[in-house]
């Protein structure tokens, strides 16, 4: 089907086209995984071509390429919806992109992180709640705990229960 034909199609019937796997990051969490000195932290490499980018890492050599820039995940405002809107999605369901907290040895290392990033999430998704819906991040080291983080995302903002860790 064209993206002519699709478009058609979408307002004859008033579809809602939902993104359900659109990742972000914060500034903070960032900034937290810069300063690490043990993995998983965020490093900058360079590829074939000689080009810089920060990258997940999570051991030497060991890196998540991101496809997307990090300038376009920690972006939850107009340019993302922007692009949204170019492409014909409605809205989407943000989940943190990895590393998450469960990559995280200290439980309480973990735990304190999922709770700043919900937070962070949960004010985004109120001020564009037509536009974004949050999938919870969660720190499985302290089942307890993350429950009682789901349980309170939950409550707070249009958060969703995240997949099986």
């Amino acid at each position: 089907m064209s993206c002519e034909s699709f478009g058609y199609l979408k307002r004859s019937i008033s579809l809602k086209i939902i993104d359900l796997e659109a990742h972000f990051f914060t500034e903070e969490y960032l900034e937290y995984l810069r300063a690490r000195t043990e993995v998983p932290r965020l490093e900058t490499v360079e590829d074939e071509r000689h080009e810089k980018s920060e990258q997940p890492s999570y051991g030497p050599g060991l890196h998540l390429p991101h496809r997307i820039t990090l300038k376009y995940l920690l972006d939850l405002r107009e340019g993302r919806m922007r692009e949204m809107d170019a492409a014909g999605i409605d809205m989407q369901v943000l989940s943190l992109s990895n590393p998450g907290p469960k990559a995280f040895e200290d439980p309480s290392e973990a735990t304190a992180l999922a709770k700043k990033i919900n937070d962070e999430l949960s004010k985004i998704i109120r001020k564009y709640a037509d536009r974004f819906i949050g999938l919870a991040a969660l720190a499985p080291q302290v089942p307890d705990v993350a429950a009682d983080e789901l349980s309170n995302s939950w409550g707070m903002s249009p958060m969703i229960p995240p997949q099986k860790v």
